[in-house]
Order: structure tokens, then sequence, then C-alpha cells
């Protein structure tokens, strides 16, 4: 280890770097004279002697050292000033000197400054902090803004719940966005009111934050404030709002969703559409198989495809065998919907569909089976089904309203059969 005495000309040295090297281990040796030392190349002429000096201050912890650790707030050069604010959050001893320290540097213009004179704020448990705090966020940044939300969570006085409630309104979304989790986190009450004006903020990253917080705090509350919001119909606070109540996944938002379907259009609709479709509303298929028929967008008649199938009743197969062969249509996704619900995508039995009433009742489940497994097997099996698919769409239209037809052909012809190729097929 270089003596006092070696450390002291190496700070006189032209090679900064030299003398910036000679403060580390003058540090080490942590005597009065070296700290004397490092006090004076707080002085120098160079940046980097004066932040390598005053941060060595810092490492000490002594609170001695503060008035002169204070003069780098003023420093020409924005990175002294910085590490000033730094070391000062290291000084340790009586608290409040420390504090009121820290609060000068709250009142500096430099932001960063502000910054981390918050952050080392941070670290006390001292209910004056918030009244420093309030001062400091006046004129600062959103940077500074947001330290300060951290800082504040930390306290339950109701004085930091109204700086919070302060910060909330800034004209920075991101400061926004932030306090509204803040203050969502903190459980307080009387955030419900300010959360409503939030909800129709004109961010809508706010508008979502808000949203979620609300949530959280009192989602009943949360929900008819959202359902409010949504029958505004205002452009963009609507629209979040339906997406925040889907969220919820509320059985509350089943019913509200689905009263508002047909009164709705455009993005909202489709919005809901897809969250009765998530939410497997059986209630709703009725009115869907209705938006199927009117759906003015490609883009609309997919996505009730798409819930229709999620949903899984069986009344939506023939709605969506007609919609899969229309030229327009999304083969794909109506080919899964109906998947989905256990229909045969390449060609029904029409007949007995119309007979037994759905695709999916156990006699046409059967005959599916047969025509898979034995018929298609054979060249004159394939005929079959190819002559039977070219006439049977036609006469399963006229026989579906004839309900003494249909008993006929169910009683005569279909049961009997039926009967014979569950024989065939276990054999």
């Amino acid at each position: 280890m270089a003596s006092f005495e070696e450390l002291k000309t190496r700070t006189q040295s032209e090679t900064i770097d030299t003398v910036v090297k000679a403060i580390e281990k003058l540090e080490k040796l942590a005597t009065p004279e070296a700290y004397d030392l490092i006090t004076e190349l707080t002085k120098h002429k160079h940046p980097d002697v004066r932040k390598g000096s005053i941060k060595s201050l810092g490492h000490s912890g002594n609170p001695e050292f503060l008035p002169i650790i204070e003069k780098g707030f003023v420093d020409e050069r924005y990175d002294v000033r910085r590490v000033a604010a730094h070391a000062l959050g290291m000084i340790q001893g009586d608290d409040d000197d420390v504090i009121e320290a820290l609060r000068k540097g709250l009142r500096n213009e430099d932001q960063d400054v502000k910054r981390f004179c918050l952050r080392a704020l941070g670290r006390f448990r001292n209910p004056k902090i918030i009244e420093y705090i309030a001062e400091g966020v006046v004129q600062g940044d959103s940077g500074v803004k947001r330290v300060a939300i951290d800082v504040l969570e930390k306290y339950e006085e109701d004085s930091a719940f109204e700086v919070l409630v302060r910060i909330y309104y800034d004209e920075d979304s991101i400061v926004r966005s932030n306090a509204a989790e803040a203050l969502g986190r903190r459980g307080d009450r009387k955030v419900i009111e300010h959360f409503k004006k939030g909800l129709k903020d004109t961010s809508s990253e706010v508008r979502r934050r808000t949203a979620e917080a609300f949530i959280q705090l009192d989602e009943d509350t949360a929900i008819d404030a959202l359902t409010s919001v949504f029958d505004e119909k205002a452009i963009g606070p609507a629209d979040d709002a339906v997406d925040a109540l889907i969220k919820t996944n509320n059985p509350r938002v089943h019913a509200i969703i689905h009263r508002r379907l047909l009164k709705t259009e455009g993005d909202i609709q489709m919005k809901i559409v897809k969250g009765l479709g998530d939410f497997k509303i059986k209630e709703a298929v009725t009115d869907l198989l209705g938006l199927l028929e009117t759906a003015e967008t490609q883009q609309l008649r997919d996505l009730t495809v798409e819930a229709l199938g999620h949903i899984g009743d069986p009344q939506a197969v023939k709605p969506l065998k007609k919609i899969y062969k229309l030229e327009n249509a999304d083969k794909v996704k109506t080919e899964i919907a109906l998947k989905q619900l256990g229909a045969d995508t390449k060609g029904g039995c029409f007949i007995a569909t119309a007979v037994y009433g759905n695709e999916l009742k156990p006699e046409v489940v059967l005959l599916r089976q047969f025509r898979d497994e034995v018929l298609l097997q054979s060249f004159f099996g394939k005929l079959f089904v190819k002559l039977y698919y070219a006439i049977s769409p036609s006469l399963a239209d006229a026989v579906e309203e004839q309900e003494q037809i249909k008993t006929f052909i169910r009683d005569k012809f279909l049961n009997p059969f039926v009967k014979k190729i569950q024989t065939i097929l276990k054999g």
C-alpha cells in the first residue's frame, strides 16, 4: 500500500487517471489527512477528479462531509451534480441532517439531481419526507415523478395518498399510468371517484392501467363504472371498457355484454362476439346466429363463426354449413368451428340429419361412421356416396319441415338400417 505522501504526489499528476486512482487509494487509507486531501480535490479543475473525490466522501458515510458534498449540487457539470446527489444518499448518521441535505437537492434545477435525492430519501421512513416530495415534484419532470411514486408507496399516511392523487392527474400519461397502479396497490377506497374519471382519460394506457387497478380494488364497483363508460359509447374509452370487462370473466359481465351484442357495432361488437365465444355463453347462440346472417363485414362473420364453434351448441351446425358453402367464406375457420361442434365438414348425412334433428345425434354419427369405414373403402361405395350427396340436400330440405314424413322415414327406414349397420360395424 502506497504511503500518504506518495499518493499526495500522484494527485498532482497531469494524468487525470492517475489522480482518480490515487483518490481511490486515499479512501482506503481512511485517515484524517487522507480525507482532508480528498476534500481539497473536490475543487479540482477536472470534473472526473471532482466526481471521484465526492464519491469517496460519500463512501465514508461520515455526516461531517455533508456540507462539502452539497456544494457539488451547484457544480457546472451535470455528471458531478448527479454524483453529489448519489453520494449524499450514502451518508449515515443523524437522519434529520441527511434528510434536510437531500431536501435541498430536491430544489435543484437539475432533474437528475432531484431523482437521485428522491431515491436516497426512499431509504428513510420519516413522514416529513412526504411534504418534501410534494415540494420537489412541482417542478419535477416525468422521471422525478415516477421515482416519487415509488417512494410514496411506502407511506400509509393520508398525505402520501393526496400527493399520489395529485400526480395521478399529471400531464404525462406514463406518470398517470404509474400513479394508477400505485393507488390501486394502496387499496384505499377513497381513490374510487378518481378512478371513475381515469376510465375516461385521454390515454388508452392510463385507461387500461386504471381499469386493472380499479378491478383489483373493488371488482363489482369497477364493473358498474366500466359498464357506464361502455354505454356512453365514446370512441376509445368505450373500447377499453369492453376489454376490461371481458378480462374480468365475471358472470355479471357475461349478461352485460350479451345484452349489448346487437346494440353495438364495429370494433366493440366484434370484441363482444369474441368474448361471448371465449366465455361459451350458450344463451347468446340465437343472437349470434342472427348476427351470422346480417353481418356486414367478413371479419365480423368470421369472429361469429369462431364464437359459435367455441360455444359448441348443436343448433349452430346447419347455419355454419351454409356459411361454409359461400364463396367468400373463410373455409379454415368455418371447418374448425364445425369440428368443434363434432360436425362433418366434408359432407353430412343430409336426410338423416334432417330426420334426427342434428348431426350430433348418435344415429347420425353412426351413419357417418358407416360411410367412412365401409362405403368409402370400395369403388361402388364411393359411387353411391357421390350420388347420395348429389340428391340428398334437396330431399333433406323438402322433408325437414314435414314431421309426418320425418317420422315415417325414421321409423320405417333409418332406424332399421341403423340397427343393421351396428351389427356390421361390430363384426
